[in-house]
């Protein structure tokens, strides 16, 4: 639960920036957020643009998946987004360098975890 809340306040930091910088919305136009995410985001974005949405009534979302390389070629091709979240840094810094999005920022990291048997003295 803790990390669903944190990924709620990261799209909610995140639609905020993007609506700032989109379309003005005066509270009873409805807005949807044009969303960019890498494969592994496709089971936890929608449940929090939901999360999101069910709070702050007329916003939706637009969801499209598919790998960062892919993403950020459809940056690069003219395709609209408000939020670009890749899965590499080596798209965002790119994508930024090119002036294609503003300069990305970090916001979840991945760790590597080996579970090993107890007895297993690695």
């Amino acid at each position: 639960m803790r990390r669903a809340a944190r990924s709620l306040i990261l799209l909610v930091s995140l639609a905020a920036t993007a609506c700032s910088t989109s379309a003005a919305t005066n509270g009873s136009t409805p807005t949807t957020l044009t969303v960019l995410a890498a494969s592994s985001l496709s089971k936890v974005f929608p449940e929090i643009g939901s999360a999101f949405t069910r709070v702050n009534h007329g916003v939706s979302f637009s969801f499209s998946f598919a790998g960062t390389d892919q993403l950020a070629a459809q940056i690069q091709q003219g395709a609209p987004a408000d939020v670009f979240a890749g899965a590499s840094t080596k798209y965002g810094v790119q994508l930024a360098a090119a002036g294609s999005i503003e300069p990305y920022r970090a916001f979840c990291m991945n760790r590597l975890v080996l579970v090993v048997p107890a007895s297993d003295p690695a």
